[in-house]
């Protein structure tokens, strides 16, 4: 039997409907109030515990006996800090910062299961499940699967304003004395040869289509993506990185251009959507960036306005084509709710995926954030945080086995329903204490003053 289905509404079959539509209690709007929350959060999270425990104290498991090289590593080079004659501001009373150590969990090290090695050593919460009867032949080094890392002496040339941007600094400069009367300027990788090579227009069966992840800050990051990647996306972009925080050196911002040695193509995300209300600013920057370049192409990525029912990204696209960008998408978003999306696209097909592969997918990517933000205390909350950010777009996606009508509509908000099992139920919450329930499955229970705001809020989602 059909149920009827109102405008805005996604259709569900109505044995999935509950019959008192009571809606459990839902995230309240980013008010001033819950920024403020936000930033109590933050800080709460900045000096936890070991966190504030010196890292040359601390000693990996197991301890590296040689280097990339091949090269032998005293054994002192850990457990020793440098700067302790100079008064280093962290702590160095390692025993201390093991006694106020939360409780290990229980079952193996998700990191040194992974790469064979855990880089906080005792400080890890799964301590106790590291076990090393012989070396594992997988281990490597746990920088060498990340790439585009900004290296400690270019870092202080842009602490202290020494880096040279000589071939920036003369681009610039051409920008604001053109002269030429189309305005086009005689810059290498700036042509306007390429614009006849270039094409305009729908993608071609002769095109080979690449599956492209790119998803909000705060959600797309590095675990994110190795997820994606897995589930067929061949194009990765990184989170959108601030330029003046960049030309600073701030190793927070910098850390956005990471990406991990299975993103092979992969793109750094600059600017932001207001851009479509100045073009020619827009223009400015992308012939100024392709200008610098060598090796890498600019590329541009639009939505179709800024408005309800206006579209102006069309008026855009040919200046930008004259500007030199190597590729112009029009794009949405809809990765984050549901990240198999990629591989539906390559095989053709609606996967009506199970509750316990959704949980694989959160299990992966909690091994991923472990590996990445480290596995003690500060590290856990870290992925944690992710993690919650990104079920608060998780629980929007609704299974294909109860829709009526096939797919769901991204803007479509659900009736109150409940789903074929309990744990596929749960992921359907739009509840905040389910999601921390789900993050607790992975990494331990949270502590009793521990609270979450979503950064992304969907009002029209409502």
């Amino acid at each position: 039997m059909t149920s009827e289905c109102l405008p805005g509404f996604a259709c569900i079959k109505k044995e999935f409907i509950k019959e008192s539509c009571l809606h459990t209690e839902q995230v309240a709007a980013l008010s001033i109030s819950v920024k403020k929350k936000r930033k109590h959060e933050k800080l709460a999270a900045k000096f936890l515990g070991p966190a504030k425990l010196c890292p040359y104290v601390i000693v990996p498991f197991p301890e590296p006996t040689e280097n990339l090289r091949g090269d032998a590593v005293s054994t002192t080079t850990h457990g020793i800090c440098p700067y302790i004659a100079d008064g280093c501001r962290y702590s160095h009373d390692l025993e201390k910062a093991l006694a106020e150590k939360l409780p290990d969990l229980p079952g193996p090290c998700p990191v040194f299961v992974a790469i064979g090695h855990c880089a906080v050593g005792r400080l890890c919460r799964w301590a106790t499940g590291h076990i090393l009867p012989e070396i594992p032949s997988h281990i490597i080094q746990p920088e060498s699967g990340y790439l585009n890392c900004l290296s400690q002496e270019n870092r202080t040339k842009l602490q202290k304003k020494q880096y040279c941007f000589k071939r920036a600094d003369s681009i610039t400069q051409a920008l604001l004395n053109r002269s030429l009367t189309n305005g086009a300027i005689q810059e290498k990788g700036i042509s306007n040869d390429m614009n006849d090579k270039a094409p305009l227009g729908h993608v071609t069966d002769e095109d080979k289509i690449r599956c492209r992840a790119s998803e909000k800050k705060q959600v797309g990051n590095l675990p994110f993506r190795r997820v994606c990647k897995r589930l067929g996306a061949e194009i990765t972009c990184g989170e959108m990185a601030v330029a003046t925080q960049l030309l600073q050196g701030k190793q927070s911002e910098w850390a956005l251009l990471r990406r991990h040695s299975s993103e092979d193509m992969f793109g750094i995300q600059g600017a932001g959507a207001g851009l479509l209300q100045h073009g020619n600013r827009l223009e400015s920057i992308v012939r100024g960036v392709n200008g610098v370049l060598e090796r890498a192409q600019v590329t541009v990525k639009l939505r179709t306005g800024i408005r309800e029912k206006k579209n102006t990204a069309h008026q855009l696209i040919p200046s930008l084509q004259s500007a030199g960008a190597a590729l112009i998408t029009v794009r949405a978003r809809g990765a984050l709710i549901k990240p198999w999306i990629f591989t539906e696209i390559r095989e053709s097909r609606h996967w009506d995926i199970s509750a316990g592969e959704r949980l694989d997918i959160l299990r992966e990517f909690t091994n991923y954030g472990l590996e990445l933000w480290g596995a003690d205390s500060r590290g856990v909350e870290t992925t944690r945080r992710f993690l919650l950010e990104w079920l608060s777009f998780l629980y929007r996606y609704i299974p294909y086995g109860i829709l009526e009508r096939v797919p769901q509509q991204i803007n479509e908000r659900p009736p109150a329903y409940f789903c074929r099992t309990d744990l596929e139920t749960l992921m359907a919450s739009e509840n905040c204490a389910d999601w921390i329930r789900i993050s607790e499955m992975f990494l331990g229970p949270v502590s009793d003053d521990f609270s979450f705001t979503p950064k992304h809020n969907a009002n029209a989602y409502r």
